[in-house]
């Protein structure tokens, strides 16, 4: 009776490591075949999806830089437009980083006088806020102009309307009718956009 079942505990440790050896899947590939390929399979997706976030890493340093260049670009013509439907006569640039001209622009388009000459609706302020690198925008209805306009006290109000960041320079230089007009920015630009523009306007009398 030891016998017997000694001799079918035997066998079946021999079957069971024959069966290992030998385990099939349905396609015909072994146990050990299937946990390789299982594990190739398992650093490739791990691979693809590295490459998958280093690309989305780099598209979105590429949208961000855009849209600063967009920004940017955006807020430096929105001033100069402006000034160029100004008039030299009109311009202030005692205060550092800061500029004030008579706009004749309202909802309707540019105001014109019976003469054809401007009809000055507006004053308006851009200056480097120098708490916060801003170049900021402040307009405030303005018709009599025989009297000037305080610039000093417009750009320490509250709350204007912000264009660009991280400004680090703003200059205006009037010679004559020409007016003259360097903005820097302080954060370089990982396209290589020049962190400086820079732009002359002849202004009318």
């Amino acid at each position: 009776m030891k016998e017997k079942y000694g001799s079918i505990k035997h066998v079946s440790r021999a079957m069971f490591r024959a069966s290992i050896r030998n385990l099939k899947s349905p396609n015909g590939y072994s146990l050990m075949e299937v946990i390789m390929a299982m594990a190739i399979a398992s650093i490739g997706f791990t691979g693809g999806l590295t490459l998958f976030r280093g690309v989305q890493n780099t598209l979105n340093v590429v949208t961000t830089t855009s849209e600063m260049q967009h920004g940017i670009r955006k807020g430096f013509e929105t001033m100069t437009q402006e000034l160029q439907g100004t008039s030299v006569n009109t311009i202030d640039i005692s205060v550092p980083y800061a500029i004030c001209f008579a706009s004749a622009v309202e909802n309707t388009g540019f105001a014109l006088n019976g003469d054809g000459t401007p009809d000055w609706k507006n004053a308006v302020v851009y200056f480097m806020d120098e708490e916060t690198n801003m170049l900021c925008r402040y307009v405030e209805a303005k018709d009599d102009w025989t009297t000037g306009f305080n610039t000093e006290a417009a750009v320490q109000l509250p709350n204007p309307e912000q264009l660009i960041p991280d400004v680090a320079d703003l200059q205006f230089q009037l010679t004559g009718n020409l007016l003259s007009i360097t903005i820097k920015i302080s954060k370089e630009d990982p396209s290589n956009m020049s962190n400086t523009l820079s732009t002359q306007i002849y202004l009318r009398n």
